[in-house]
């Protein structure tokens, strides 16, 4: 099916677009974009209740350092470039690598010439590290942390340019005695030797049992280096220190493109791009030893056209495979066989324009070219030869006044983004500093179809097509949830299914004022569906902990958590919840299961509210008011949460690190976010506070005070009723048990229609 494209929505970033494929997408689900001044990231916000029709998605920017390598080779070109010929000095400063930081000229702005995101599970266990490379050749990796005021920020965590000279160091010479062109010719040699051109990952490997990746660098002398960076986690001030892997001589001039194609678990070939246009491939093996193995290097395309390689791909389909490369305004494809045989090649001139945007999937090309054309090259192989088919995308948007600079699909193909600067006299003089990003609605993929399709154990992959969804029914007035099986059996319905309902009932209830007709509502309210997930969620934990229990004893907090979680599942109980929501025999005995062992059990001494002063015995404190709990737990937090969820603002007690190895959200899915204190003091004193806080005796006023707009004559006159739970029948009244039944006022009229309807039904 071919790709048809909806504009969504368009937006602007400021600053200028200045290079070709300045955009990428990650395997988290963020995507960058490269402009003139550093980088911006981008990341879905998971935000259903938005009512705006707009692409919503939260904004970072990384300024890049200004490191240079012609300033950390212990070679000044400044004590001795006034000493050389004319011709020299002028071959010197028309390259930034040699003269980046030459005293008495201009300074020079760090900007990123190129970017690439990691495998995803170096950073935070499921994160991509994002690696830039400057115009003044300092490679530098990035990640992304959560600080103390909840506030998402990038910071360096590795610069490669850096190992690679501390490396490199013990080879070069002693200059002192050196005559002037010879101390030049030995400063070019170290700056070449040590200087990245270009870069590329590898794919996830395993190490000592720990996750890493290798970074391919390309270098100004023809060398390749190999440098490995291990998993981890943000720390303030830690920096990583890639380990060197080998290093290679290859047969080609300054390298412009690297491209890695896995074809081993621990190996791959590395297809090797120069200035002069040549392509050759070097096969590489034992990623995962302490050196890399370089075994053969193969002329792929060795003619010189002084034309450089923009970008290398690989396309597998139909057990063949399709080498392309993009050289200014020529895609040229070669096939390969399953015995890695050269079967044919050709080439296609994409509207006699630079090629600025290249995607790829099944046996379908997509290209996008300087002024805006998107055209789609599906292949075919017929008696060995290559057969394209071109046919147009349509964009639908006047592109005649931009140039555009790289697109990308998100994950599951449902949407596209197109980068533009505007390049006519009258745009620019009203926009000049603005890039344009179009947000378009892949219309041949229906978003809810999609995410009702889905098999998988969670919903973390189709965030995508929750924010299409929400955009395409707030602009068409309608129900997310067309589409939905009438039938649906909520009693047998997967986790996942449960958490999907979910967030579209959510979204349905946000959509609900603006549809003009409403002939039928299917949907289950919000608060339904949300106790239904509750229940399953805390049902497993449950069941996991007490299967736990039988062979080592569990944690003050785990036995807490559990006397809390079985009181809540008592209060869903007596207010009636499995009733209400048209379920039955699999939710009952799951319940009852767990119920019989925890109700047995001997827990230790309740916690104190920090807030009230009162035991805490249940998911609520009574009377009623505000406080922090940990969505896995439901254990309070009283001062700062260790993790948070960036998407709908759950939160984690830091305990759950000893049952979890990843924590990931419960309703989102998403591997929530480590907060981090920078000030040592100050994290030291937040846990001892957390500690006394829980322990400290409140006087009666105080307690009064948060007592006092609830008493038993409002409760009386208001007629709301209260349920007392215990186990014991000698002393019922030394435990405060006492809960609010399900209120009619938590749910909208239209809601409670639905409920009575469901009860009669």
């Amino acid at each position: 099916m071919s790709v048809q494209l909806k504009l969504l929505d368009h937006f602007k970033l400021k600053n200028q677009l200045g290079i070709n494929f300045a955009c990428s997408y990650s395997e988290d689900d963020r995507f960058f974009i490269i402009n003139d001044l550093g980088i911006y990231i981008l990341a879905f916000t998971g935000a259903l209740l938005n009512e705006l029709p707009r692409f919503l998605s939260t904004k970072h920017f990384i300024n890049l350092s200004n490191f240079t390598p012609c300033g950390n080779i212990k070679l000044d070109l400044n004590s001795f470039h006034h000493e050389l010929p004319k011709e020299e000095v002028y071959d010197l400063v028309m390259k930034v690598e040699y003269s980046a930081n030459l005293k008495h000229t201009k300074p020079i702005a760090p900007a990123a010439i190129y970017a690439e995101w990691s495998p995803k599970g170096l950073a935070n266990k499921n994160d991509c590290f994002l690696a830039a490379l400057t115009n003044m050749y300092s490679l530098e990796v990035y990640m992304k942390y959560l600080n103390d005021i909840e506030e998402v920020q990038y910071v360096a965590v590795a610069n490669v340019t850096s190992a690679i000279i501390e490396c490199e160091k013990s080879n070069w010479k002693d200059n002192f005695r050196l005559g002037i062109l010879m101390k030049l010719e030995e400063y070019k040699k170290r700056i070449d030797c040590v200087t990245p051109s270009a870069f590329t990952w590898s794919h996830l490997l395993q190490f000592n049992n720990t996750k890493s990746a290798v970074i391919f660098c390309g270098h100004l002398n023809g060398d390749i280096s190999l440098w490995r960076l291990n998993a981890r986690y943000f720390k303030f001030g830690e920096m990583s220190i890639p380990t060197f892997l080998g290093r290679y001589r290859t047969q080609l001039k300054r390298i412009t493109t690297l491209y890695w194609h896995q074809s081993s678990e621990y190996g791959g070939g590395l297809f090797v791009s120069d200035i002069d246009g040549k392509l050759n491939i070097v096969h590489i093996t034992n990623l995962n030893e302490d050196e890399a193995v370089f075994k053969t290097e193969k002329i792929f395309l060795s003619e010189s056209d002084k034309i450089k390689i923009d970008k290398v791909s690989v396309m597998i389909y139909n057990h063949f495979t399709f080498i392309i490369v993009v050289k200014q305004r020529v895609l040229i494809i070669y096939g390969l066989n399953q015995d890695g045989e050269l079967f044919d090649s050709t080439s296609e001139y994409i509207q006699e324009y630079y090629i600025t945007g290249l995607h790829h999937y099944n046996n379908k090309i997509l290209v996008l070219s300087l002024p805006g054309i998107l055209t789609e090259l599906s292949i075919e192989v017929k008696n060995n030869k290559i057969i394209i088919e071109k046919l147009p995308i349509s964009l639908k948007y006047d592109m005649a006044k931009y140039r555009t600079h790289g697109f990308f699909f998100s994950k599951n193909m449902i949407l596209c983004c197109i980068l533009a600067y505007p390049w006519d006299l009258q745009s620019f003089y009203k926009t000049k500093n603005d890039v344009h990003v179009f947000v378009y609605h892949n219309i041949a993929l229906k978003p809810f179809e999609l995410i009702w399709k889905n098999e998988k154990d969670s919903i973390v992959d189709y965030w995508d097509c929750f924010e299409a969804l929400r955009i395409i029914c707030i602009k068409e007035k309608r129900f997310p949830w067309l589409g939905l099986p009438s039938n649906l059996n909520y009693d047998t319905l997967s986790l996942t299914k449960l958490k999907t309902l979910r967030l579209i009932a959510k979204l349905s209830e946000m959509i609900f004022n603006s549809v003009p007709s409403i002939k039928n509502y299917e949907m289950k309210p919000f608060v339904l569906v949300h106790y239904l997930l509750e229940i399953r969620l805390v049902v497993d934990r449950m069941t996991r902990l007490l299967k736990q229990r039988k062979n080592k004893e569990l944690t003050v907090f785990q036995m807490r958590s559990i006397f809390i979680q079985n009181f809540f599942l008592k209060e869903m109980v007596a207010k009636n919840i499995l009733p209400k929501a048209n379920v039955g025999k699999v939710f009952i005995e799951s319940i009852r299961s767990v119920m019989e062992i925890a109700n047995e059990l001997e827990y230790p001494e309740p916690l104190t509210c920090a807030w009230c002063g009162d035991k805490i015995f249940g998911p609520t404190c009574f009377p009623s008011h505000y406080d922090s709990r940990c969505c896995i737990s439901m254990m309070p937090i009283f001062i700062v949460p260790e993790y948070k969820c960036l998407f709908c603002k759950s939160m984690i007690h830091k305990s759950i690190e000893e049952e979890m190895d990843s924590i990931v959200c419960p309703y989102c899915d998403k591997l929530m976010e480590k907060l981090h204190v920078k000030d040592d003091r100050l994290k030291e004193s937040c846990e001892k506070f957390e500690t006394v806080l829980p322990k400290l005796k409140y006087s009666d006023c105080f307690k009064d005070c948060l007592k006092e707009t609830i008493s038993y004559e409002d409760i009386e006159d208001n007629n709301i009723e209260y349920i007392i739970f215990s186990d014991s029948d000698d002393e019922p009244e030394t435990i405060k048990t006492l809960y609010e039944k399900f209120s009619k006022s938590h749910i909208s009229d239209v809601e409670q229609e639905i409920i009575e309807a469901d009860a009669d039904n």
